[in-house]
């Protein structure tokens, strides 16, 4: 059974920020085995915690340790114990709002009749971009060996306008969920500052989506 425990890093002492809060510390325990052979990591970024914030039931929790599995869709808070022991948590997906690590924001959206999904945003306005990341678990084997590998993030994106999620895939479907009127001026802004929403890097989108949220509101 693996824990997946970086030497070295920075972990939050548990007693000196939040105690057992009943929000931030809900028992489940970290667990994840895989095989010592297995090839890359479930976490999206890698293996190393980052320091950021949590927001579970409209209470912000500063300066956590977080890292993100996006093969298990799970959220895990490390800390050191009173015994100088490392521990490893799920933050309860029931409660998660939103979080912050790695420079990256995260909220927690639902599609109708779907389950919660965790999604990378981008922007701050009433239209955002949002990521939706998952891996897979594959079999890898070179030279007759059989091993494990997981893939790098699969990545999805969505559009959300009106407190809705809508996907797109390119420039053209972009452009379809906004009214017809607006996609002139919407194509044209696109074109002009050489937007492609599929590779475009985030400074280009959030230009975009500023445009979005004054221009065509």
């Amino acid at each position: 059974m693996s824990t997946y425990v970086a030497q070295g890093q920075q972990v939050s002492r548990l007693d000196a920020s939040y105690g057992l809060d009943p929000l931030l510390y809900n028992g489940r325990f970290y667990r994840y085995p895989v095989a010592a052979s297995t090839i890359g990591t479930p976490f999206i970024y890698g293996n190393e915690f980052n320091r950021g914030w949590v927001k579970l039931r409209g209470v912000t929790f500063n300066s956590v340790m977080l890292n993100y599995d996006i093969f298990n869709q799970q959220l895990v808070y490390k800390y050191a114990n009173d015994d100088g022991g490392i521990n490893q948590i799920i933050i309860s997906d029931a409660w998660l709002e939103a979080f912050h690590f790695f420079g990256s924001d995260f909220e927690v959206h639902a599609l109708p009749d779907t389950v919660k999904r965790i999604y990378r945003v981008l922007g701050k306005g009433p239209v955002r971009i949002m990521y939706y990341s998952m891996k897979e678990l594959k079999i890898d084997s070179p030279l007759g060996a059989t091993n494990f590998r997981f893939s790098s993030p699969i990545q999805t994106s969505w559009l959300y306008k009106d407190s809705t999620l809508s996907r797109f895939t390119n420039n053209r479907s972009f452009a379809r969920l906004f009214d017809e009127g607006q996609r002139p001026e919407l194509k044209k802004f696109m074109r002009i500052s050489r937007i492609n929403v599929k590779r475009s890097d985030d400074s280009a989108l959030i230009k975009l989506l500023e445009f979005c949220n004054t221009t065509l509101q």
